[in-house]
């Protein structure tokens, strides 16, 4: 199957955007700053997810939904599994 132009591009922007991520979190577990358990990959995907999590909170708190709130909470949550 032939991917459009647009859908590579998508697919490879997605793709460096996670490989940077996980030499960032795999930089930070050879400096002794995180968690050397974690498995950086299934970290990488939960990371990359984040937008994700944040439509389907928008659609089903769309009233009481503000996104500072959201912003802390997956920060925290992404800390705690960084930390070691």
């Amino acid at each position: 199957m032939l991917l459009s132009p647009i859908l590579f591009s998508t697919k490879e922007i997605l793709k460096a955007q996670k490989e940077m991520l996980k030499q960032i979190v795999a930089e930070g577990i050879e400096h002794g700053i995180w968690n050397k358990n974690i498995d950086i990959n299934a970290f990488a995907t939960l990371y990359m997810g984040i937008p994700v999590i944040l439509n389907i909170e928008l659609i089903l708190n769309k009233e009481t939904f503000t996104h500072e709130d959201f912003c802390k909470k997956m920060f925290a949550l992404l800390e705690r599994i960084l930390k070691p």
